[in-house]
C-alpha cells in the first residue's frame, strides 16, 4: 500500500470547506430536479427542505467567518467583494422563501422558482470560486485559511434553518 501523500493528509482550508458547501448545494438541485421529473412531491418537499438548510448554514458562516477575514485581509477590495456577496445572498434567500412557499402548489412554479434560484447560485459560486478565491490565496496564507475551518463549521451549526427575514 503507498504512502499517503502530504496533500491527502493536510487539513482543509476554509475555501476547500465553502467549495464542498458548493457541491453539496448543487448536487441537491440535481436531486430536485430528479423528484420534480418523476413528480415525487415527498421528495422535491425534503430536498428544498434540505438545500434550504445547506444554503442558510453555508451564507451564515461566510458571513460570519469568511467575509470578515476577506475585508481584513484585502481591504477596499475584500469589502467590495463582501457588500457584492451579501447582496447575492439576500437575493438567494430571498429565492429560496419563494420556494419554500411555493412548494405546497408544486408543478411548474415551484420549479420555475427553483430554476431561478439556481441561476443564481451557479452565478454566487463563480463569483466566489473562480473571481475571487484565487485573489485571496494569493493575499492569506494556507495556514490562515486552515485555521478559519473550525470557526466556518461552528458558525454554520449557529444558523437559523429557516430563510432570515429582510430586515
Amino acid at each position: 500500500m503507498a504512502a499517503a501523500s502530504a496533500d491527502q493528509l493536510r487539513e482543509p482550508t476554509i475555501l476547500d470547506m465553502v467549495v464542498t458547501d458548493h457541491r453539496n448545494a448543487l448536487a441537491l438541485l440535481d436531486k430536485f430536479e430528479q423528484a420534480s421529473s418523476s413528480q415525487d412531491r415527498i421528495g422535491m418537499e425534503n430536498t428544498l427542505n434540505a438545500i434550504s438548510m445547506e444554503i442558510l448554514m453555508h451564507s451564515v458562516a461566510e458571513e460570519s467567518v469568511l467575509y470578515p477575514f476577506i475585508e481584513e485581509r484585502m481591504g477596499e477590495q475584500g469589502k467590495e467583494f463582501s457588500e457584492h456577496s451579501l447582496r447575492e445572498h439576500k437575493k438567494l434567500e430571498k429565492d429560496l422563501l419563494e420556494a419554500l412557499q411555493a412548494r405546497t402548489e408544486g408543478g411548474h412554479e415551484l420549479m420555475d422558482v427553483v430554476k431561478q434560484f439556481r441561476k443564481h447560485f451557479e452565478h454566487h459560486l463563480k463569483d466566489e470560486e473562480q473571481d475571487f478565491f484565487p485573489k485571496l490565496v494569493q493575499q492569506a496564507s494556507e495556514e490562515e485559511l486552515t485555521q478559519l475551518g473550525p470557526q466556518f463549521i461552528q458558525a454554520k451549526t449557529q444558523a437559523p434553518v429557516e430563510p432570515r427575514a429582510e430586515p
